[in-house]
């Protein structure tokens, strides 16, 4: 096993990417968003107001159980917070889960807030396959200029 596929995994470094991409984009009041990969490492969007919630985590591993069993998306509420879960996943790469939470929410969650959960999932998905397959081009461009270096190539 090559340490630096252990230390750098693709879904490791998709994570962070796709979570860069996504929390410049987020407004800085409102919804919160929690990247997760399958060993417990989080990027969050605003990690006082995760704290703020309140969430346990055994309510986020109920939630992830969920997912896993193929409930998706788990919409739930816990606390003040209409939370969606959803697995986090592209062509090549299984990431983990995205989590997208609506605070300081009344009730059940609404039909509105389902679709606006299921829309910030489904943006997120988007990201996280585009950042891939935009990695996936840089690599084969540099795997190009690799080869077209070593033979020589007379347009330099």
């Amino acid at each position: 096993m090559d340490t630096c596929d252990t230390a750098f995994s693709a879904a490791l470094t998709l994570n962070e990417q796709t979570a860069r991409q996504l929390f410049e984009t987020l407004p800085e009041e409102g919804v919160l968003v929690a990247i997760m990969d399958h060993d417990g490492t989080r990027w969050l969007s605003d990690s006082e107001a995760f704290d703020g919630l309140g969430l346990d985590e055994a309510s986020i591993a109920e939630l992830r159980v969920r997912v896993d069993d193929g409930v998706e998306p788990v919409v739930a509420r816990l606390g003040d917070a209409s939370i969606a879960m959803a697995q986090l996943t592209t062509e090549r790469t299984n990431c983990g889960y995205a989590m997208v939470v609506l605070p300081r929410g009344t009730g059940k969650p609404g039909v509105s807030d389902v679709s606006l959960l299921e829309a910030y999932l489904g943006q997120i998905m988007l990201i996280a396959k585009l950042t891939e397959k935009n990695r996936q081009l840089m690599k084969t461009r540099m795997g190009y200029y690799a080869g077209a270096e070593s033979q020589g190539n007379p347009m330099n």
